[in-house]
């Protein structure tokens, strides 16, 4: 009797599971920018999303993770646009310019990959075509680096363009 209320349970969990998935748009695309990368975004329901980016940046590699809001701003035409905005965090090395001083040798520049990790915030628009598995973005995406463990780094004009092939 327990068995059977355990699997009708499950059953029910499985099936809201299915049908509520068939509504999450995933699209996968290329992030072209300073911080450029592959790019991967599933939506929560109509207006959140979380997208995870396989980045490189400065000579190195990061991991990023946003969530982001879409508000529809319009649907006339071939396309629907939206603004969007959210924050996240990354994570990962890249590489920076080390001055070395030691007597009796002169002066030398040597790079050295070190540890970052940070905050990122993102604010764009993006195009999604009507009848076409394709949308484009263009967003701005300012990050704050905590490098290593005494160097800080911030920039604000970190802006990207984004093409994205819808997945379903």
């Amino acid at each position: 009797m327990l068995r059977n209320l355990l699997i009708t349970i499950a059953c029910c969990f499985l099936c809201h599971s299915l049908a509520h998935a068939q509504y999450f748009e995933r699209t996968a695309g290329l992030r072209m920018g300073h911080t450029s990368g592959l790019c991967y975004k599933f939506l929560l329901d109509e207006e959140d999303g979380i997208e995870l980016m396989l980045a490189g940046r400065d000579g190195g590699l990061q991991v990023l993770g946003l969530y982001e809001h879409h508000q529809l701003i319009q649907t006339n035409g071939p396309g629907s646009l939206f603004f969007y905005y959210g924050g996240g965090l990354h994570l990962g090395a890249i590489k920076t310019d080390i001055v070395y001083s030691a007597p009796p040798d002169p002066i030398s520049l040597r790079q050295e990959a070190r540890f970052v990790m940070g905050a990122d915030a993102i604010v764009g628009l993006s195009y999604r075509f009507h009848g076409l598995p394709l949308v484009l973005s263009y967003d701005i995406k300012p990050y704050f680096d905590h490098i290593g463990l005494r160097e800080f780094n911030f920039r604000f004009w970190d802006t990207g363009f984004t093409v994205r092939y819808v997945l379903r």
